[in-house]
């Protein structure tokens, strides 16, 4: 009988690497499949709500995986390689497809001498946050509408004292305990066109020739009241035919319903000026994250109006970051 040489040290090391590889490859395209079944479906039961949330995240392992694949095809072919290398690549497109209106595209632009009006959400996290800080970026920055969500009465009072009340003087909407409170504060007259039916304040203003949906929808972990609430802004913005849709809506751009404000014709003002990836939540630390990882604060904008710049920045002692857009009319 013939004896066989064992495989060669070198072959066998390269046979160990190739299979430790697309282990390793595998692991990150099932690390973030979910993600993409959840954002494909639009199932907004828990947890895929909650996966939907972290669309964009989903690029990272698809990335390496990609890159992972296609060298070890190179180095040497298989059939459960390319495979692999396929799906990877097919997956990262996905989500680039998915993510690439926040970097390019096009926008309308404001109509030659159309006023700038100034609009700020910021949610205050039961009133917990810094009153005077607030005020102070709505003085340097121009605010003409500021909506607050989760206000309280004890921040409305030390908002006034710090000036809101000279900058800001008409006011719609209540301060409440907790969560549920919203006013919408302005430099110029404001009328409430609608109150819509969320558990938080949500209404329709109108002021500075705009018709505003100032809302603050039940967040995911009230998955009930979520998928209960979140059509109604869809519901109210186009029955009221409103050119902007402002506040914490509980929802990034990957939620059914902001795809479907989109699809309608509202669009968020980082999309509309390029801004890219910009989350808001959680600040401070908050839910064990070190930086925010999710947008859910939004100044969405229909075509009639044009975004000329959208910043957004930390508000002391809350867990969401203040969104401030200029706004102004389109060319009819």
């Amino acid at each position: 009988m013939n004896d066989v040489d064992p495989p060669a040290p070198a072959t066998a090391g390269r046979r160990r690497a190739r299979r430790a590889g697309l282990v390793v490859a595998g692991l990150l395209l099932l690390a973030g499949l979910p993600i993409t079944l959840a954002r494909l479906t639009g199932w907004t039961a828990s947890p895929s709500v909650v996966l939907m949330s972290f669309a964009p995240f989903a690029l990272l392992p698809y990335l390496a995986a990609t890159v992972l694949l296609v060298v070890l095809l190179v180095r040497r072919r298989g059939r459960l390689v390319a495979v692999g290398a396929g799906a990877a690549v097919l997956l990262l497109l996905v989500h680039v497809w998915w993510v690439a209106p926040l970097f390019v595209g096009s926008a309308p632009q404001p109509a030659a001498g159309a006023e700038r009006v100034v609009v700020m959400s910021a949610n205050v996290q039961f009133g917990s946050g810094d009153a005077a800080f607030v005020v102070d970026e709505v003085r340097e920055r121009g605010v003409d509408v500021l909506v607050v969500s989760e206000i309280t009465p004890t921040f409305l009072a030390a908002a006034d004292e710090a000036g809101l009340d000279e900058l800001l003087p008409h006011r719609l909407g209540r301060a409440a305990d907790r969560a549920a409170g919203t006013i919408v504060f302005t430099n110029e007259p404001a009328s409430e066109v609608a109150a819509v039916e969320t558990a938080f304040v949500s209404l329709v203003v109108r002021t500075h020739d705009l018709t505003l949906l100032a809302t603050h929808p039940a967040p995911p972990q009230s998955s009930g009241h979520w998928r209960r609430e979140q059509p109604l802004l869809l519901e109210a913005a186009r029955e009221h035919d409103v050119d902007a849709v402002v506040g914490d809506l509980n929802a990034t751009l990957d939620h059914p319903v902001i795809r479907d404000l989109v699809g309608s014709g509202w669009r968020d003002a980082v999309e509309l000026t390029n801004g890219g990836f910009a989350p808001t939540w959680p600040e401070n630390g908050e839910h064990g994250f070190p930086f925010p990882v999710v947008q859910i604060d939004h100044v969405l904008a229909r075509d009639s109006v044009a975004v000329v710049d959208v910043d957004s920045f930390a508000v002391p002692d809350t867990d969401h970051h203040a969104v401030v857009a200029t706004l102004a009319a389109t060319a009819p």
